[in-house]
């Protein structure tokens, strides 16, 4: 016997239960399902026994003030606090504080304006009256923090996201100290549950859909409901995992004019936060550091929790650098080697300190295949196309498919969750 709903949502990370909270807060009955056997999608957060401090594999920050996420915030009382700290960069062999960082790496961006045709960043920075050493750390920046390859993502999406983050705060960094899943639990609690049934460990298989409404496979079984919501990363639409029928021929273009974004990231959990007394050539130790820059080939940024005073050290590269360090080696003994470079310490020292090595491989995950996305170049609309329904019947959201700029953040996805949810209602209004 198939199960029968109102909307099948596939997917339950934070796209998928913000949609399933408002719609059946709207009275619709919805399924919901996901394939891991856990709800939250690309946050994963870890709880180490013995320690009071989470671990985020995933998703960590909250970018700015969004509503979508600090109304949940707010309302539940989570704690939070402001990323602070100092700034601490690695230049010509030389490690010391560099408050000036971003702001270098402002002045080679505040250049960059829309362009017809779009363009690449990197043709822009081939253009870019700056100075080699800020179009290098430019590069570095445009590279990590939207995990791409810059001689592929567009000019004018980095505009847009540019011009969202301004009206958020985006420059401003927080944390969920309890952990991001804190939030996942609070759009869990959110769901009106006797209108929702969530399945875990339930892969989609296929996806038929038309004028009759929708039919799922998954794990043998069949779901059916007037209307799909599907919420499946970038990745996975492209590798043709989930087969639709008929083809998403119309969506083709879209998801060809964005990439899923590549990274590595290690979290180092240490017996100390011995990188405390390493000190400067002026003697300034490193006490207070957030962030830490270089330029070395495989772990070029790293950070700690500060203001939190846990001892975590987050190891981060992406873009070709993730690509190299994913096509061989020991990623944990690569990260050990790079942390100590980057400190100008003996690699004994990182060993010795050393307690747990926590990692994810979202690139071999077979649910995400990839970190976020990016607009390729030309691709500066393909999240509106991504995002717009099929027939009345297929609907998207995820953080893909958020055209408002927010693309590659939680508080995108939920806002993507949002806005298809109240497209399936319209059309439930209009009949």
């Amino acid at each position: 016997m198939a199960e029968r709903g109102d909307v099948i949502i596939v997917g339950a990370g934070v796209a998928g239960l913000a949609a399933a909270g408002e719609l059946s807060r709207a009275g619709l009955k919805v399924i919901l399902l996901e394939a891991r056997d856990r709800i939250g999608g690309r946050i994963l957060t870890v709880h180490p026994p013995a320690v009071n401090f989470p671990v985020e594999l995933g998703a960590e920050f909250v970018h700015g003030l969004s509503d979508e996420i600090w109304d949940i915030v707010r309302a539940a009382d989570l704690p939070t606090h402001e990323v602070s700290g100092e700034m601490w960069c690695k230049r010509e062999e030389k490690l010391s504080p560099c408050s000036d960082f971003f702001e270098e790496v402002d002045d080679v961006l505040a250049g960059l304006k829309r362009s017809h045709p779009d363009s690449p960043f990197t043709e822009y920075l081939d253009e870019c009256k700056c100075k080699e050493d800020d179009r290098d750390w430019a590069y570095s920046y445009v590279e990590g923090f939207h995990a791409s390859f810059p001689e592929r993502i567009s000019v004018n999406s980095l505009v847009r996201g540019m011009e969202a983050d301004a009206e958020i705060d985006g420059q401003r960094a927080f944390r969920i100290l309890r952990g991001y899943d804190s939030l996942v639990e609070q759009l869990r609690r959110g769901l009106r549950e006797e209108n929702v049934v969530t399945h875990l460990n339930t892969v989609v298989s296929g996806v038929e859909w038309g004028e009759t409404g929708v039919r799922v496979e998954a794990g043998g079984l069949e779901y059916l409901a007037t209307y799909g919501l599907i919420t499946l990363p970038l990745g996975v639409l492209k590798d043709g995992g989930v087969e639709f029928t008929p083809a998403l021929d119309m969506k083709r273009a879209a998801m060809n004019g964005l990439e899923m974004g590549m990274v590595v990231r290690v979290v180092l959990q240490f017996r100390s936060r011995f990188w405390a007394g390493i000190k400067d050539d002026r003697g300034r130790n490193m006490g207070e550091m957030s962030f830490l820059f270089s330029k070395d080939p495989s772990f070029p940024t790293w950070w700690s929790s500060m203001p939190a005073e846990t001892p975590l050290l987050v190891g981060w590269a992406a873009g070709h650098k993730a690509q190299k360090l994913m096509g061989g080696g020991n990623v944990e003994q690569e990260a050990i080697a790079a942390l100590a470079r980057v400190l100008r310490v003996e690699r004994t020292l990182i060993e010795e300190q050393l307690e747990i090595c926590h990692r994810h491989d979202w690139q071999a995950d077979a649910f995400s295949r990839g970190a976020y996305t990016y607009a390729a170049v030309g691709g500066e609309n393909a999240a509106n196309d991504l995002a717009a329904p099929v027939a009345n019947t297929l609907f998207f959201a995820g953080e893909a498919t958020d055209y408002t700029g927010h693309n590659g953040t939680v508080h995108g996805a939920i806002r993507s969750g949002k806005r298809a949810a109240k497209e399936v209602m319209e059309v439930v209004g209009s009949r």
